[in-house]
């Protein structure tokens, strides 16, 4: 490689006055014009320091295949550590079958480019899982990922890229026709093109994301659960390939909360008549505080809801709903004046209540050491039409009965929170935010019973994630941004409550909270590409979005209070300008076991996520502060 190994790996090793036209040239130097216009490497390999390359071998520390050559060249004084594959006995080898197999290694050093972005760089090589084929073209499985370790989001610093097989093996090809150092600096000047351009969120990286959360394996990212946990491990890990720090006063990535509730077996009886009903066969427990409940069998119908004794001691039956009435509804009338326990009909609704949950029985949770409600929750059962028409003929009491599983050990819920820290800290910060969990594993609908939250709200996690990549390879901003997915929004936004009442930085410093939920879907009510932003009449942040390029637009379901909905409202209750950008707000898969990737909008989410990146950039890097518009501020 003569002159331009030494000068490249001047470069990588951190001598300043290089600057990215100097690696260009020497570049240049060992490939024609039309060889560069044909690999296309800006565009393949996206704002990318990192490659996975195919190689056979044994790795040496210290040392680089020079495959080319089918030797081994010392270069450990240049980039160091380096444990690279290296062919011993010359070029890449095929297997019999045809497939090529390749080593891990890393090369870790000091890159120096102009404009000020000398900053410590590391570069990832991880061989291949394995290439189909020994020509590698036609591979469609995910090459790997890269992480971005630098400070301050310098484009010296590696830039996480998400990849394809074919991408690598063109890299391969590139590595063994000109050299392992002039391939990286090939790569290296791929990140300065893409820097000074605008930056590309691709459709690979977004689904990569859905893939990992919204699987199987995930089991539904259940509130509270483990697999909450497992997803908050995955959220924080990006994070922390990205560049994030964690947060002001945090040690680490995640915050986490205790919560109280009871579990339910999913085996409850009850006793009316002389007959002993089972759950899951006679009944449905819709809802119950986790205790015992019984009383005398009194029939209610919507009128009596303003039954001028108690009705502490009845076990109500609803009866006399008129047709089209929601018995859902009128058991929610009761309320203020609450039964022991109240009995209804088993229909289309009630069923849809039941599934929401996600096949569970609902029950209360709180945050521990947060005071119990005034007013339990009330018990209410649906039973089915034939157990229906025999309770409505028997008299006495009814007595139903729970079964609550001990719990081993404390319930929490995960926030994974990232942190970009901005360069003035007067400026305040910029909190965007998502949440992570979803319903978990339920009673089975066709077969599946994993509500795998894809839309809901895999997708806004996505959206955070890819904005967070996005900002840390930029320039440093003006405004810190807070990255946060929140946990157990789907069990009444505890996670961002816990949040606003335990917030890294001051509230007041928060300038604005942008909140993504369901981005999955195009609204049929919207333009083409807009996202609805809810409560867009009560701030100026929407319409100053838009100005700036974002594709969102007023919320075309006023009825449905969805600025209310989600965990935006909690830090809006506290005074910050806090709105959530959604995709299609009635979607028919809310809350049903196929909210799967197979009904994700795949291009949507990521033009979506695309018109965000320059107007949250701008916002964060902009003296603009919004404010709530007269009696907006809830």
């Amino acid at each position: 490689m003569g002159d331009g190994l030494s000068v490249v790996a001047d470069a990588v090793e951190g001598a300043t006055g290089f600057g990215s036209a100097q690696i260009a040239g020497v570049v240049m130097a060992h490939l024609e014009e039309e060889e560069v216009a044909g690999l296309h490497l800006c565009e393949d390999f996206g704002p990318a320091a990192f490659v996975d390359v195919g190689a056979r071998g044994a790795a040496g520390h210290g040392s680089v295949g020079d495959v080319d050559a089918g030797g081994v060249e010392e270069v450990s004084e240049v980039i160091a550590p380096a444990e690279v594959g290296a062919v011993a006995g010359g070029g890449v080898a095929d297997d019999e079958d045809g497939r090529e197999r390749g080593v891990e290694g890393r090369v870790g050093g000091e890159v120096g480019l102009d404009g000020g972005f000398g900053r410590r760089a590391w570069v990832w090589l991880r061989g291949l899982r394995e290439c189909e084929r020994s020509a590698c073209g036609n591979g469609d499985e995910e090459a790997g990922q890269a992480a971005r370790h630098g400070d301050k989001g310098s484009i010296g610093a590696v830039l996480r890229v998400r990849t394809k097989i074919e991408w690598a093996c063109s890299m391969e090809a590139l590595v063994k026709r000109f050299g392992l150092v002039v391939a990286l600096g090939l790569v290296a000047l791929c990140a300065v093109a893409q820097e000074a351009g605008s930056w590309t969120v691709k459709p690979e990286w977004v689904k990569a994301h859905e893939e990992v959360l919204a699987g199987d394996a995930m089991r539904g990212r259940g509130s509270a659960t483990t697999d909450e946990e497992r997803a908050a491990e995955y959220v924080v890990k990006e994070f922390a390939e990205y560049g994030l720090k964690p947060a002001p006063k945090m040690s680490g990535y995640i915050q986490s909360a205790e919560l109280v509730s009871p579990q339910l077996d999913g085996h409850a009886t009850l006793t009316v008549g002389g007959m002993v009903l089972h759950e899951g066969v006679d009944f449905v427990l819709l809802a119950s505080p986790g205790v015992n409940a019984s009383g005398a069998l009194m029939k209610l119908r919507p009128a009596d809801v303003n039954f001028p004794n108690s009705l502490a001691g009845a076990a109500a039956l609803l009866t006399d709903i008129p047709t089209g009435t929601s018995e859902v509804g009128v058991a929610g009338s009761f309320r203020q004046n609450p039964p022991a326990l109240i009995m209804m009909l088993q229909n289309g609704e009630t069923d849809r209540m039941y599934m929401m949950m996600g096949g569970k029985t609902r029950v209360p949770i709180r945050e521990k050491g947060a005071p119990e409600p005034e007013k339990p929750m009330m018990t209410m059962i649906a039973l089915t039409p034939a157990v229906m028409a025999k309770v409505a003929t028997a008299k006495g009491e009814v007595a139903l009965a729970v079964h609550v599983i001990p719990r081993t050990g404390p319930r929490m819920t995960y926030n994974a929170i990232g942190y970009l820290p901005g360069s003035d800290d007067k400026a305040g910060t910029i909190l965007l935010t998502a949440h992570l969990d979803h319903l978990g594993v339920g009673t089975p609908i066709n077969g599946d019973g994993i509500w795998n939250g894809a839309n809901d709200d895999a997708s806004g996690t996505t959206a955070v994630l890819e904005l967070a990549h996005a900002l840390a390879a930029g320039p440093k901003l003006k405004r810190s941004v807070l990255f946060v997915c929140y946990g157990s929004e789907e069990l009444g936004e505890l996670g961002s409550t816990y949040f606003g009442e335990n917030p890294p930085v001051p509230l007041k410093s928060l300038v604005a909270n942008l909140e993504f939920e369901m981005i999955g879907a195009q609204d049929p009510k919207l333009p083409k590409g807009v996202l609805l932003f809810t409560g867009w009449e009560r701030s100026n942040l929407g319409s100053t979005l838009k100005e700036h390029g974002a594709l969102v637009g007023p919320d075309p379901y006023p009825e449905e209070h969805f600025f209310e909905r989600s965990d935006n409202y909690a830090l809006a209750k506290k005074g910050v300008v806090a709105h959530t950008a959604a995709g299609w707000g009635t979607v028919p898969t809310y809350h049903q076991p196929d909210d799967d990737m197979e009904h994700l909008d795949i291009p949507f989410m990521t033009a979506a996520i695309q018109s965000l990146v320059e107007p949250v950039r701008w916002l964060a890097d902009s003296d603009f502060v919004p404010k709530w518009n007269h009696g907006g501020k809830p």
